[in-house]
């Protein structure tokens, strides 16, 4: 979970402009961060976080629900999902933003943006937030509406499969249900706009480079197989060029 937070955090970095008119809160060598922009790299943070918890938890939340939670942790019966949430803190977000721009400073003072590794990697992250931040901005649980038939029917379905939920309330049973209904609308928007997207761009494939690449690393493994000398086994374990002692 921190890695992953971290790893957000590190592409919210380029979003710090400092070039409103709003209070500074840090300077950092001669570099103001203002409150707009801690502001707007939280909101950010959040979005994307929300998200993530949203395919962890395999449940939807309204951006209501997101923030209640945010601000009363408390609230959340579930020990893990509350000790994730108060990682969510604005305090926590900036202590962890602070260090985010001062390894970002040394990165570039230290040049080590001009490694060809790092700019793979990095080239690979922005492509991959950038289409994740273009589907959540097409899926919107929000526009998603769950009937009460709906949900008393997932509900049925989910107290006949497992026992356990037998003594839960009806309300509670609905919201659950309504929370998987509207998550599995999501995943099917999901594939619907992944294969819209799919049909608009042609694609032309070279088989046979491709095989070749993805085959690549399997067959170095196979080379290095063949080349290694195989162990020889003692079972006594004498040295080779020593005579066991009567």
């Amino acid at each position: 979970m921190k890695k992953l937070i971290m790893g957000i955090l590190s592409m919210m970095v380029l979003s710090c402009s400092g070039s409103d008119h709003s209070e500074w809160v840090w300077n950092i060598e001669g570099e103001k961060i203002t409150q707009n922009d801690l502001n707007a790299a939280y909101k950010g943070y959040l979005f994307m976080m929300k998200e993530q918890m949203q395919q962890a938890t395999r449940s939807a939340l309204s951006d209501e629900e997101f923030m209640k939670y945010i601000e009363n942790p408390e609230l959340i019966e579930n020990p893990q999902l509350r000790a994730m949430f108060m990682q969510l803190s604005k305090k926590a977000f900036v202590e962890q933003y602070q260090m985010i721009l001062m390894l970002k400073m040394e990165a570039e003072k230290t040049k080590f943006l001009e490694k060809p590794d790092v700019k793979n990697k990095l080239e690979f992250m922005h492509n991959y937030f950038l289409s994740n931040l273009y589907l959540m901005d097409k899926i919107n649980p929000e526009s998603i509406k769950v009937s009460e038939e709906e949900s008393l029917e997932m509900w049925d379905k989910i107290r006949q499969s497992d026992r356990r939920y037998a003594a839960v309330p009806i309300l509670e049973g609905q919201k659950m249900a309504q929370q998987r209904i509207i998550m599995r609308k999501m995943m099917e928007m999901n594939t619907r706009i992944n294969q819209q997207i799919r049909d608009k761009y042609k694609i032309e494939t070279n088989d046979s480079a491709l095989e070749a690449l993805i085959s690549e690393k399997s067959e170095k493994k196979q080379t290095e197989t063949k080349t290694e000398a195989p162990k020889e086994e003692n079972s006594n374990n004498t040295p080779a060029n020593e005579t066991p002692q009567k």
